[in-house]
C-alpha cells in the first residue's frame, strides 16, 4: 500500500514536472510602459509597475544571486538578468531586486532603456 501511494506521489509530481516546463515558453517576460510581468511558467508571477523600476542590467555576480533581498526567478540555473526595484517589492519588503533567467538579456536592457528615454 505504501509502495502504491508513493508510486502514485510520483507519477503526479513528474506530470506536474512536464506540465511546467512545457507551459514556460509560453509565459515569457512581458515588458510594456505601464508594466513589468516576469513568470517562471505558471509558478511564479510578479507584476510590477515600470516606474517602481531602477533599473535593469545584466551583471549577476554570485553574491547578488545569493543575496535575501533578492527574489530569484532562474529556479535551477544562474540567473542573467536583474532588475533593480526602486523600493521594497509590494508585500515582501525584504526584496529589493529580481533575478531571472532571460532568452535574450541584452535585448530586455535595450528595451527597458529605451522606455526610460522620453519619446
Amino acid at each position: 500500500m505504501v509502495a502504491l501511494v508513493l508510486s502514485m506521489a510520483t507519477v503526479v509530481g513528474v506530470i506536474w514536472l512536464i506540465r511546467l516546463l512545457i507551459v514556460m515558453p509560453k509565459r515569457p517576460v512581458l515588458l510594456d510602459r505601464r508594466h513589468l510581468v516576469m513568470r517562471v511558467g505558471t509558478l511564479r508571477h510578479v507584476d510590477l509597475p515600470t516606474e517602481s523600476i531602477a533599473r535593469g542590467h545584466m551583471e549577476v555576480p554570485i553574491r547578488i544571486w545569493r543575496d535575501k533581498a533578492v527574489l530569484d526567478l532562474a529556479l535551477l540555473t544562474h540567473p542573467n538578468g536583474v532588475v533593480d526595484l526602486i523600493g521594497p517589492l509590494p508585500g515582501r519588503p525584504a526584496i529589493r531586486a529580481i533575478a531571472h533567467r532571460l532568452d535574450d538579456p541584452s535585448a530586455f536592457v535595450r528595451a527597458f532603456d529605451a522606455l526610460r528615454t522620453p519619446a
